[in-house]
């Protein structure tokens, strides 16, 4: 039955992952971070994994406050980038775009509240990094 689990959740395509933050409540109190560019993915929220390698997750619904994510770029369909650490803050009933650019060999993620284009996300600092 776990055969046929993980067979039909990788067949669906996109999928939404919920971080523990936003479980049982509803819309209005949660955040949400769409994927904008289909080459990232958030593996990480606050140190916990997303399932990233199970399916293409294009939704993330997260607990307002300050979280902390990593996100890598596809290269290719089996090659992938490192991760890039930033945090976030997110406010509940909004949402949030997850984009990215590349340029001179190197890449580079935002996150942008969609209404208001104002950018969540700052880096870690280094002495958190560590």
């Amino acid at each position: 039955s776990a055969a046929l689990l993980l067979a039909g959740l990788t067949l669906s395509g996109c999928i939404h992952f919920t971080h523990e933050s936003a479980e049982g409540k509803p819309v209005s109190d949660i955040a949400t971070i769409n994927q904008i560019n289909p080459a990232l993915t958030i593996v990480r929220v606050d140190g916990k994994g997303t399932w990233f390698w199970l399916s293409r997750q294009s939704q993330y619904f997260i607990g307002p406050g300050i979280h902390r994510i990593e996100v890598r770029r596809e290269l290719s369909e089996q090659s992938y980038t490192g991760t890039v650490e930033r945090t976030v803050e997110l406010a509940a009933g909004r949402t949030y775009g997850l984009d990215g650019k590349t340029g001179y060999g190197r890449w580079d993620f935002e996150v942008r509240d969609i209404e208001t284009g104002q950018r969540v996300d700052k880096p870690v600092p280094e002495t958190a990094a560590q």
